[in-house]
C-alpha cells in the first residue's frame, strides 16, 4: 500500500478532468494526482502526424489558454508527455470526436475541428478561404468516421502496450444532457430551449457517443465507468455555465467513487476476501445508483403526465359549453329580429 496519491492522466474533456478539480471534488488531491490533460481533441487527430503551427498562424484573436489548446492539439506533444509521466491510469472520453469531428489536411493528417479555438486562428481562416480544409464528421459519414476512428484506437492501444505497460486505461462513457436546472428547486427545462446554446441533435450525438464507447470498452484489459443509467442535468450554477456536458456536481463525486472502486479492486488478487469486499462495495454503489436513476425516471414520467393533464384541463376550460352555445345562438337570433 502507498501513502502517495495515485497518478492519472486525461485524454478527453472536462467531463473527466473536472473530477480532479477542487471546485468539483474538494478532497481529491489526498488520493489522486492528475498529471496531464489533453483537452477536447479528436482521437483520430491525436493519433495522426503532427501539424506544423508557427507563431504567425495563431493570429491575434486567441488568449494564452486558447493558444495552448491549439498548440497541444496540433503538436501531439501529449503523447511524449504521457511516455514521460507513466501514470497509473489514463482516462479517455470521446467528447472531441462527438462534438467537433475533424479537418482532413491530406496525407492521413487531421486536426480537431474545434470551433471554439481553432476557428479563431489565422491558420484556419486562410486555409478555409483557400478551400484546403475538408470537414469530416460522424453525422455526415458515420461509416468513414468509424473506420478512421477504429484505426486511431488501434494505434492508441499499441502505444499504451509499448510505452505504458503499467498504465490502466479507463473509458469514461459520456452523454449529452437533455435538460437543465435554472434554479435549485425549479423544474428542469429542455437544454435546446436555451437561446444562446449551440444547437445539436442530442439523441443522435448520444448514439454516436455510445458507439465509440462500445468499441473502446471491448479492448482487452481496458476498464470503464458508466454513469449513463441515471439522468444528470446541467445547471445554472455550474462553474463553466450551462452546457451539454456540464453536469450537476453529484456527477463528479459519483465518478470519483467509481474510479476509487476500480483502483481498490486492482490491489487484491481475484478470489481474495479483500477483493470480494471491494466488489461488494462497488456493487452496492452501482445498485444504489441504478435505484436513484429508476426513481428519477419515474418522477420524470409522472411530471410529464401532470403536464399533459394540465394541458387537457386548460383546453377543456377554453372549449365552449354546448348548451350555453345553443342558448346564446337563440338569444342572438331573437335580438336580430
Amino acid at each position: 500500500m502507498s501513502s502517495e496519491p495515485v497518478t492519472v492522466a486525461v485524454l478527453g474533456s472536462c467531463i473527466s478532468r473536472d473530477v480532479f478539480n477542487t471546485r468539483f471534488n474538494q478532497g481529491y488531491k489526498a488520493m489522486w494526482e492528475c498529471r496531464l490533460l489533453q483537452n477536447q481533441s479528436s482521437l483520430i487527430a491525436m493519433m495522426s502526424p503532427p501539424v506544423p503551427f508557427s507563431d504567425v498562424d495563431y493570429g491575434d484573436a486567441l488568449g494564452a489558454y486558447a493558444r495552448m489548446q491549439v498548440r497541444r492539439d496540433t503538436s501531439r506533444e501529449f503523447l511524449d508527455e504521457l511516455r514521460a509521466a507513466q501514470p497509473s491510469y489514463l482516462i479517455v472520453d470521446f467528447f472531441g470526436d462527438v462534438h467537433f469531428g475533424l479537418l482532413d489536411l491530406g496525407d492521413d493528417t487531421y486536426v480537431t475541428n474545434n470551433r471554439w479555438m481553432l476557428w479563431k486562428t489565422d491558420w484556419y481562416r486562410s486555409r478555409s478561404d483557400a478551400g484546403e480544409l475538408v470537414p469530416v464528421r460522424m453525422e455526415d459519414d458515420t461509416e468513414r468516421y468509424l473506420a478512421l476512428w477504429r484505426e486511431a484506437l488501434a494505434r492508441l492501444v499499441a502505444f499504451v502496450h509499448e510505452h505504458l505497460p503499467d498504465t490502466t486505461v479507463v473509458v469514461h462513457r459520456g452523454r449529452n444532457a437533455e435538460r437543465w436546472l435554472g434554479q435549485q428547486n425549479g423544474s428542469p427545462k429542455p437544454l435546446l430551449s436555451r437561446k444562446k446554446l449551440f444547437k445539436i441533435d442530442i439523441e443522435r450525438l448520444n448514439e454516436h457517443w455510445r458507439m465509440l464507447d462500445d468499441i473502446a470498452c471491448a479492448v482487452d484489459g481496458w476498464q470503464s465507468i458508466d454513469l449513463t443509467d441515471r439522468e444528470y442535468l446541467s445547471f445554472k450554477g455550474h462553474p463553466w455555465g450551462v452546457f451539454y456536458v456540464h453536469y450537476t456536481l453529484d456527477y463528479y463525486d459519483e465518478f470519483l467513487a467509481a474510479l476509487n472502486a476500480v483502483h481498490l479492486g486492482s490491489l487484491f488478487e481475484e478470489g481474495t476476501v479483500e477483493r470480494g469486499m471491494v466488489t461488494q462495495l462497488a456493487d452496492a454503489r452501482a445498485d444504489r445508483h441504478r435505484e436513484l436513476g429508476a426513481h428519477v425516471a419515474r418522477v420524470r414520467t409522472l411530471q410529464q403526465r401532470v403536464r399533459q393533464l394540465r394541458a387537457e384541463l386548460e383546453a377543456a376550460t377554453r372549449r365552449p359549453d354546448p348548451l350555453a352555445h345553443r342558448i346564446g345562438r337563440r338569444v342572438r337570433r331573437r335580438l336580430a329580429r
